[in-house]
């Protein structure tokens, strides 16, 4: 979850707050002659904005049915009316009573924009109209959103006489609204869940309206469980059988109180506490909400003091990683120019301690010094290859470190060689990879065939072998396990392997059931929690899809198996051949839509798809906490970095990683 005004999980994540109250605001503060724009002093950064007011101060009363409507005017009416995703008292007021059986949370259909009625056919007494819509998507009653690529469906709604005014007898199950209703009305909220080992919160995305029911919604979703693809993957300390025992959570003064069963007593003092701290990471989204109390029978649930070695717990929450990408690249030639980097592991001071903590979500992004300006260059730039001679390339066009690279890390301040990578860099002229703490870096030789790590203060070791490896991808900080994907052999079943392997020589297999015969891993990715992948998959009748998947794992944290079930995401992307996490519930995926060049999109795992601008010629992506740390690499090995809208040139670099 992106920190500030991209936080999802709050409302009006990646929707701009409405010209018209800023307008407003900026009117108010110049009559009041009490404000005036400061001419002096430094710049300090301002306070999120509450798009969250805003969004409840846009909120559109429905009408009830006009009378004399004829059939069409009716049905036109009652989609209105259903478009606010309130407690639904106006649209029903549309309906026959025969139609008391309509369940509108049933389901919530998206549709784009424009709607095609068809005529009415019946009689004065009883007729049927059908509306087509394009349906671009659809949220089940937990809160669950698909996406899907744009397909028209017909809706029938069968209509009578009362007395003397149409109304709605029979219609589909649900609601059907707009995208634009969906942007104004809905909001992505992240149910947080655990690991098994309670030592992240991880968000499970539902949507849900950003009403005072908020608050009840999403405690429901706490304590119905984590979604299919998660289960296994991510757990409650809520015991099983544990309800809200008053029909909503009740919200005063900024104070929640959540009222549970009894059940919830059954669980010791620290799962009550990482209990309450799953109700508070998914309660502060909600509007009005700045504080959670868990209660059975009306008595608070006090927290542990800490001091007995079963205190409040600390979980942490989209966990962060150096903002400055590896690349393999030529050593500068000036050997002063090397920064002092540190061995491998000396990433502490920039990453900080993880989840919230970390300082600067947005990273470096090239918008404030050109890391290809002279200046730049004289502090340690790499040297690009002699532009007479061609970039050698593997396989599938991504290009190959020259030999003799080094593994370099690259910020605003030019690029340096890491010390204590010398003996992978030696192995390795793609597919590089770093741990999240730093520890150990990991890459592929030439051919993908070989799988290299070293780690800090030990020499570089052949991890894996197999055929088109993916690039590896690292668990969490605790886990000593490095994941690859060997493609499998052509001459026998042909469906590709999952391997988790860990140095010096272990390497196990993790059951993905869902594989065939086939079919191609293009990348896999872990998350940076470890509880899923995501997955790039080109089945062998050329379906490309993009997945994720929940980790199952062993008491000890050994990879078992990746879930059957799956989130299936960005579906209007008919190619794909890279990802990376953007955060705990973002990715970013490399791909195209049609036959334009690649791209990169950022896609909310249960959400939507956002579009960056084009990147030609780009090979590989990586990023990351925030999608301002997103970097592309591309076939002529230069680096891609963003800055705003747009990607300035970086420096040469071959295959950017960041940690995990």
């Amino acid at each position: 979850m992106t920190r500030g005004s991209r936080r999802y999980g709050t409302a009006g994540a990646r929707r701009p707050l409405p010209v018209l109250l800023a307008g407003l605001t900026v009117l108010l503060l110049a009559l009041s002659g009490c404000v005036a724009i400061p001419s002096s002093g430094r710049v300090e950064a301002g306070g999120d904005v509450d798009q969250q007011g805003a969004r409840a101060a846009l909120r559109v009363t429905a009408a009830g049915p006009a009378a004399g409507a004829d059939q069409r005017q009716l049905v036109e009416g009652f989609l209105a009316a259903v478009a606010g995703l309130d407690d639904f008292t106006v649209a029903r007021e549309f309906l026959a009573p025969g139609a008391g059986s309509w369940r509108p949370t049933e389901r919530t259909v998206v549709y784009e924009n424009l709607l095609t009625f068809g005529p009415a056919i019946g009689d004065d007494e009883t007729a049927s109209i059908s509306v087509r819509a394009s349906v671009v998507g659809r949220i089940d009653e937990s809160g669950r959103y698909t996406e899907q690529r744009p397909a028209v469906e017909e809706l029938s709604f069968d209509l009578v006489r009362v007395g003397g005014e149409w109304r709605i007898e029979a219609l589909p199950p649900g609601v059907l609204v707009s995208e634009v209703d969906r942007d104004r009305v809905l909001t992505a909220f992240g149910v947080y869940f655990t690991d098994p080992s309670q030592t992240y919160l991880v968000p499970d995305v539902r949507w849900f309206p950003q009403l005072s029911s908020s608050a009840t919604s999403l405690t429901r979703a706490l304590l119905g469980g984590p979604s299919a693809p998660y289960l296994g993957a991510l757990e409650s300390a809520a015991p099983a059988g544990t309800r809200l025992d008053l029909s909503s959570v009740q919200v005063e003064n900024g104070i929640a109180t959540v009222d549970l069963t009894d059940e919830v007593l059954l669980a010791n003092v620290r799962s009550r506490a990482v209990l309450l701290a799953q109700l508070r990471q998914t309660l502060r989204a909600v509007p009005g909400v700045s504080s959670v109390r868990m209660t059975v029978d009306g008595v608070e649930v006090e927290e542990p003091a800490g001091g007995d070695g079963l205190g409040a717990p600390t979980l942490v929450v989209d966990p962060g990683v150096d903002s400055r990408p590896l690349v393999l690249a030529p050593a500068a030639e000036d050997p002063e120019a090397v920064g002092d980097e540190g061995d491998v592991g000396d990433e502490g001071d920039a990453v900080g301690d993880g989840g919230d903590a970390v300082g600067d979500d947005e990273g470096s992004d090239g918008a404030t010094q050109d890391p290809t300006a002279p200046e730049a260059a004289a502090q340690g730039d790499a040297a690009p290859p002699d532009p007479a001679q061609d970039l050698e390339l593997d396989a599938a066009g991504r290009p190959l470190a020259p030999v003799g690279s080094s593994v370099q890390r690259l910020d605003l301040d030019g690029a340096s060689p890491v010390p204590g990578t010398e003996g992978v860099a030696e192995q390795v002229r793609t597919g590089l990879a770093i741990a999240q703490d730093g520890d150990s870096v990991a890459g592929l030789d030439a051919t993908r065939t070989s799988l290299w790590v070293q780690q800090s203060g030990a020499d570089a070791v052949e991890l894996v072998t197999g055929r088109d490896l993916t690039t590896p991808s690292y668990d969490p900080p605790g886990q000593s396990w490095v994941w690859t994907v060997d493609q499998g052999d052509p001459a026998g079943d042909g469906v590709p392997q999952v391997l988790a392997a860990a140095a010096p020589a272990t390497v196990v297999p993790v059951e993905a059931r869902w594989l065939g015969t086939g079919d191609e891993v293009r990348a896999l990715r872990v998350s940076r929690d470890g509880t899923r992948a995501l997955v790039v998959l080109a089945r062998a009748d050329g379906v490309v899809q993009v997945q994720v998947r929940g980790v199952r794992r062993d008491a000890t944290g050994r990879p078992l198996s990746l879930s059957q079930a799956t989130f299936d995401i960005a579906p209007e992307l008919a190619d794909a051949v890279d990802a990376s996490w953007v955060s705990e519930d973002e990715v970013v995926v490399l791909g195209r839509s049609g036959e334009e060049p690649l791209r990169p999109v950022v896609v909310q795992v249960g959400g939507l798809t956002q579009p960056l601008a084009p990147t030609p010629g780009a090979v590989s992506v990586s990023a990351a906490l925030g999608e301002r740390t997103v970097v592309v690499g591309t076939a002529d090995g230069t680096m891609l970095r963003r800055s705003g809208s747009l990607w300035l040139d970086g420096p040469f670099g071959v295959s950017p990683a960041h940690g995990g």
